[in-house]
């Protein structure tokens, strides 16, 4: 795309796969016009040498990104099982989270009633009623236990109302 269009920027994070959030490191890539643009209105030293280090470090470690990747895929495609068995629906995702509607045909079941009882028992999902999303939480996939941590606490939630 950067090839056939001036316009476009692709942006990149360290936040989620490479673990480096606290560091608040990511790169952009566009065009020569785009970035000239970028930088006039950037903080200077916006990223700290730490970051800087530890962003060429993840970089290098391309066998710690591969089973991050594959470890993700693999527990994407458990949680969309279970979140079949639970009748509940959700966008197919190639990211490190899903989204999921929460239209249960029950009384007092929202999206919103759900987010808190799962905060409630410790387990933390955004709710996506402020993206105009009423139904819908954004859930992270994690590893296999906090994984089915989740699903353990959302069917105890489902079956409890």
């Amino acid at each position: 795309m950067l090839d056939e269009f001036d316009n476009v920027v692709i942006v990149r994070t360290f936040s989620k796969a490479y673990g480096l959030a606290g560091l608040r490191v990511g790169y952009a890539l566009s065009s020569v016009a785009v970035a000239d643009l970028l930088n006039r209105i950037r903080q200077p030293f916006n990223v700290s040498r730490v970051a800087l280090a530890a962003a060429a470090a993840a970089l290098a470690d391309s066998d710690f990104i591969e089973k991050t990747r594959l470890m993700n895929d693999e527990q994407m495609r458990w949680l969309e099982k279970q979140f079949d068995a639970l009748g509940l629906g959700f966008i197919k995702s190639h990211a490190n989270f899903i989204m999921v509607e929460i239209a249960v045909e029950m009384e007092d079941i929202t999206a919103a009633s759900i987010h808190q009882a799962l905060l409630e028992q410790g387990v933390i999902v955004r709710p996506l009623e402020g993206y105009g999303l009423p139904h819908w939480l954004r859930i992270t996939v994690g590893v296999a236990e906090e994984n089915m941590r989740l699903i353990d606490t959302l069917r105890s939630i489902l079956t409890d109302n």
